[in-house]
């Protein structure tokens, strides 16, 4: 499973691919324009839905197998969950 960390600075469009978010990256600047990446509050709300996708997609770094995309979204108290279809290649 991929995760990603996305700059929330107005007007700045950067978006992390980070393979998984880890506590080290709190206060983690963005490389476009210096904003934090990841705060505190939102890593600690994070923490409990990294578990539950782990547990939920048993993935096990093999993306190859997953038959949806499924994409989470945090931010203070902001939670959103996208969830679509993988489409087979050629299809």
């Amino acid at each position: 499973m991929s995760e990603v960390l996305n700059c929330d600075a107005h007007g700045c469009d950067h978006i992390e691919p980070v393979g998984k978010i880890t506590a080290d990256m709190v206060d983690m600047p963005c490389p476009k324009c210096g904003a934090n990446l990841l705060t505190e509050e939102d890593w600690r709300n994070w923490l409990p839905f990294s578990s539950l996708l782990s547990a939920v997609s048993g993935i096990d770094g093999g993306e190859e197998d997953q038959k949806v995309s499924l994409r989470v979204g945090l931010h203070g108290s902001k939670t959103t969950i996208e969830i679509e279809p993988k489409r087979e290649v050629g299809k």
